[in-house]
């Protein structure tokens, strides 16, 4: 029984991780192709089913953006919300922006506290500076929360401002 469930156990690693190995109590994981590490999730992270351990960029390709959450904003926060991309390097007003979605959400903070997630940024942006991309660059993400029209603002303002007054 205890084999058969080592056997399991091993052909679901190989399935969804390609090649590993086991050594001193530790679970390697090993790239099946050549390729840059463009993302490896941080130790002491909880892993949760269907969270990414690794990502492998084998050829020009798919793009992912990581950054902190705040625990104050972290329920703001949910996984496939779109997202803007703005990079350091090209100003806005020349570049425009990427488009992504929030791919992965940490569900735990970290040491410090904060929440880790990733956007990954469409290469269908049809942006020039996505094939200037380069790993490492710096820059900010805006995320969508809410898709308001100006009129709604006003009434929502009023509504708030209409309940405050009655129940002070």
């Amino acid at each position: 029984k205890i084999l058969k469930d080592i056997e399991a156990v091993e052909s679901t690693l190989k399935l969804f991780y390609g090649k590993y190995e086991i050594q001193n109590q530790n679970l390697i994981f090993m790239a099946n192709e050549k390729g840059l590490i463009t993302f490896v999730n941080t130790i002491g992270d909880l892993l949760l089913a269907g969270d990414i351990v690794y990502s492998l960029e084998t050829n020009k390709g798919n793009y992912l953006a990581e950054g902190l959450i705040s625990p104050t904003k972290i329920s703001y926060y949910k996984e496939n919300m779109v997202a803007k991309v703005y990079l350091e390097t090209f100003p806005t007003y020349k570049w425009g922006t990427l488009n992504g979605e929030i791919l992965n959400l940490s569900k735990s903070p970290n040491k410090d506290g904060f929440y880790s997630y990733k956007i990954f940024i469409d290469n269908e942006s049809n942006s020039p500076m996505y094939e200037m991309l380069q790993n490492g660059q710096s820059g900010y993400a805006n995320v969508l929360f809410q898709n308001k029209t100006i009129l709604s603002y006003i009434a929502d303002s009023f509504r708030q401002n209409t309940y405050d007054f009655l129940n002070n």
